[in-house]
């Protein structure tokens, strides 16, 4: 694993907005910020599936992490407190080892 970064949040609506400030965050300090949309939205996806399953009465935390592997994907993963990952990942690089483009028609002299 070359980088990682998580936060422990409790499983409220607003955890999906804390998740998204944390893949935001964390991709922009690993110059990936062209990922940031895609990340983000995945993430927002598997937090809003977790955090309607949990019981209220119960205070209960979820676990977010974002994860840059060896072989360049992106992992965005929710663990509940019971232990149970959800994840999802995005490649970063193209088969011939190139950046990956979300926006492909912008011009590359700008930020993607």
């Amino acid at each position: 694993m070359k980088a990682a970064n998580s936060l422990e949040l409790v499983a409220t609506p607003t955890a999906a907005s804390c998740a998204r400030s944390l893949v935001y965050l964390t991709l922009r300090s690993w110059k990936l910020g062209y990922l940031t949309e895609a990340a983000s939205i995945l993430m927002d996806e598997l937090v809003t599936s977790v955090v309607p399953n949990i019981d209220e009465a119960v205070l209960r935390c979820i676990h977010v992490r974002v994860l840059l592997l060896d072989d360049g994907r992106l992992i965005v993963e929710v663990v509940d407190q019971d232990g149970k990952s959800t994840w999802r990942d995005i490649p970063t690089t193209t088969p011939a080892g190139l950046p990956r483009r979300v926006r492909p028609s912008q011009p590359a002299s700008e930020p993607i």
